[in-house]
């Protein structure tokens, strides 16, 4: 028998959830989290990007996706200039 739609959904979340976790454990040995590996090879793929573009492109929130920039930034592995448009530092 199919699941219903409900039961699919809710078996699709945990499979996220389990991979997510998964993935963060396994990201850990490198100081990372799932969410920060997302986020850290996003530019790599488009070259420079503002932290809108970060968002949209990792689907996250933008609150989220400066929180882990700055860290990085922190930590010198990205760096940010103000973008001309946005007003705000840009990775």
């Amino acid at each position: 028998m199919a699941p219903s739609g409900d039961d699919f959904s809710m078996h699709l979340g945990w499979a996220c959830l389990s991979m997510h976790r998964r993935a963060t454990a396994d990201f850990a040995r490198y100081g990372l989290t799932a969410d920060r590996c997302v986020v850290l090879t996003a530019p790599a793929h488009a070259g420079t990007a503002t932290q809108q573009d970060l968002a949209r492109r990792c689907h996250s929130d933008p609150n989220t996706v400066r929180a882990i920039l700055v860290r990085f930034e922190g930590h010198g592995s990205v760096s940010r200039a103000s973008h001309s448009t946005g007003g705000g530092p840009a990775p």
